[in-house]
């Protein structure tokens, strides 16, 4: 199921969404183009309160398309 928010041009596809959380471990899936545009996106999706205690992660980037630098460094930074 695909996740939109409303953005000043329209409906914006979610790239990025938390798939699960168990315990110390979090599981979050990116998909379509992982750009340095969806920094945003990750640091909505971090801000989630079941992620505070999490210092072991998964990503899914089996439906990523397109990954950049600047998305991969800023990604790093928050893990």
């Amino acid at each position: 199921m695909a996740s939109h928010v409303r953005g000043p041009q329209g409906p914006q596809e979610q790239n990025v969404r938390l798939v699960s959380v168990d315990g110390r471990h979090a599981e979050l899936a990116f998909s379509g183009e992982a750009t340095g545009a969806v920094a945003g996106q990750i640091e909505k999706v971090m801000l989630d309160p079941a992620l505070q205690n999490v210092s072991e992660w998964t990503f899914d980037l089996s439906k990523v398309q397109k990954l950049d630098a600047v998305c991969a460094s800023h990604s790093r930074d928050l893990f």
